[in-house]
């Protein structure tokens, strides 16, 4: 019981973490990774950047 316990939490985190099974912010329904596919059925995902922006 504990196994399937430690299973299921680790699935949601990675869920949460994992950018391409995060929720789409404009369609909550899908992931990110059904509306790159839907754009583009031949697009590979290589690199992720990540910017913040900052008020100085």
């Amino acid at each position: 019981m504990i196994e399937n316990i430690a299973k299921g939490r680790l699935g949601k985190f990675l869920k949460e973490v994992c950018l391409l099974n995060q929720e789409d912010i404009m369609d909550g329904k899908k992931t990110v990774r059904e509306v790159l596919k839907e754009a583009d059925p031949e697009l590979q995902i290589v690199a992720f950047k990540r910017f913040t922006l900052r008020a100085e």
